[in-house]
């Protein structure tokens, strides 16, 4: 009954590799390929695991982060494709209190962090220099963020994606060792 009232759209033929007017658009095909890329949330770890010390470096690196490349192709069979690709550039790592507190060392995390390796140079990780009693909850609230840029193949369209950068959090409780020095002899 709609065809016969005139509200239906009458069927328009697109010859192969060709856009049918009014049709999809490659900038809306690399819309469509970037709304279903995605990248994983970090899962982090560290090393002291449950509770680190004073002084004591503290390794992170992300567990399960698979592929540091991941694309999605968003294709109009015969006609046109556009893909998207992210690509994991950084890791950012954020130890949950001021510099006098804590330093974060990241010369050695490459894409992922480092995990530890017994007698291995610490290279990627946080030191703390203080203990958490006196926070909140008694613990720091370490932070870190993958950040994976954009890219368009081919470079399709003329404009570019911000980074997109994922981030999760992991309580680090940190304790103090007393110690006692005796002179014997």
């Amino acid at each position: 009954m709609a065809c016969a009232a005139g509200l239906a759209e009458p069927y328009v033929f697109a010859p192969p590799n060709t856009t049918p007017p009014n049709g999809i658009t490659i900038a809306e095909l690399v819309e469509i390929a970037r709304a279903a890329l995605t990248v994983p949330e970090p899962k982090i770890e560290l090393n002291p695991d449950a509770k680190s010390y004073v002084n004591l470096p503290t390794w992170v690196w992300l567990d399960g982060a698979g592929e540091t490349t991941r694309s999605v192709t968003a294709t109009l069979p015969g006609v046109m494709s556009a893909t998207v690709t992210a690509n994991l550039t950084n890791l950012e790592i954020d130890s949950g209190t001021t510099d006098d507190r804590a330093t974060v060392e990241t010369k050695g995390c490459g894409l992922k962090g480092t995990p530890y390796r017994k007698g291995a140079d610490f290279t990627c990780g946080v030191s703390y220099k203080r203990a958490s009693i006196d926070q909140p909850r008694g613990v720091y609230v370490l932070e870190v963020t993958s950040v994976w840029e954009i890219d368009i193949e081919d470079d399709v369209v003329p404009f570019a994606y911000d980074p997109v950068e994922v981030g999760a959090t992991r309580d680090v409780p940190v304790g103090e060792v007393q110690s006692t020095v005796r002179k014997t002899g």
